[in-house]
């Protein structure tokens, strides 16, 4: 999804302009599998994926004289999968695999040689980028027989990169001019997993000799920018107006896994892992 003012246009406004790009994605993946026998397998895979470009751009040489100017980019990706999976007899096994994958890059650029004037009214410059990530998994397993073993495995990977930026690079020896009374920057990376209103994997194994796991993997990996290319000029003429920039990661996850296992002999496990390869939040003048 992409919003751009082209390059070397000529915008003339008394007014608010906006350059908005949005994403909203909700997806659902749900497996269920049962087999009942005197041998029975039984097996669920579900898996719910995105991978999400979203970008506002104001294009190089653009000219914009305007009261305000708002570059905003925004997404929102809802991804859950859903796995029921049941056997039952003599011998009898089942596994569960919910996976989610949630990969996305957005971005809000004032490209180079641009030259902005918000000198009237407000004469507020806002550069927004903006992404929330909700992803999910539920397990639901159930197994018994004299011999009996029950496996959920849960995948949630999160890898999210925002940037907001004045110019394109710094190696190319050009940036963007820009002259307002007061600016906002602002760059924004949302991970929320929302408590479930039971377990998040309810996995159930019964028999003489039962051996069972449960296991849910979380990976998060976010870099979250603000950057003002080494040759843009950003200047604010008002005593009073402020040059804000913020760059900011927001985690809240929540993850229960349940497991119960009987018999005479009996192995289980219950796990969570979480791991964070990178989260970075970062502004860069």
């Amino acid at each position: 999804v992409s919003a751009t003012l082209a390059n070397n246009a000529q915008v003339t406004s008394s007014g608010h302009v906006t350059i908005d790009a949005g994403s909203l994605l909700d997806q659902v993946s749900d497996a269920n599998s049962a087999a009942v026998g005197l041998i029975g397998d039984g097996a669920s895979t579900a898996l719910a994926n995105s991978n999400t470009t979203i970008a506002a751009r104001v294009g190089s040489g653009a000219n914009i004289t305007a009261e305000r100017l708002s570059v905003l980019s925004t997404g929102t990706a809802s991804n859950l999968a859903i796995t029921t999976a049941g056997s039952g007899g003599l011998v009898s096994g089942s596994a569960a695999a919910p996976t989610t994958s949630t990969r996305s890059s957005v971005s809000s650029v004032i490209g180079d040689n641009a030259n902005v004037t918000l000198g009237t009214g407000l004469g507020l410059l806002t550069v927004s980028a903006t992404h929330t990530a909700n992803p999910n998994t539920f397990v639901v397993t159930d197994s018994f027989g004299l011999i009996a073993g029950s496996g959920a495995v849960a995948r949630n990977t999160i890898d999210v990169d925002v940037t907001t930026r004045l110019g394109d690079q710094d190696g190319d020896g050009a940036g963007a001019v820009i002259t307002s009374k007061a600016a906002t920057l602002a760059a924004t990376n949302n991970v929320i997993k929302a408590a479930a209103p039971g377990n998040n994997i309810d996995g159930d194994a019964g028999g003489l000799a039962s051996f069972a796991s449960s296991r849910s993997s979380i990976s998060i990996d976010l870099a979250t920018v603000v950057d003002i290319d080494n040759h843009t000029q950003l200047t604010t003429t008002d005593p009073n107006g402020t040059l804000k920039a913020k760059a900011f990661n927001a985690i809240d996850v929540t993850d229960d896994v349940a497991l119960f296992t009987a018999g005479a002999l009996s192995g289980a496990g219950a796990y969570i892992d979480l791991a964070s390869p990178q989260l970075l939040a970062q502004i860069e003048v």
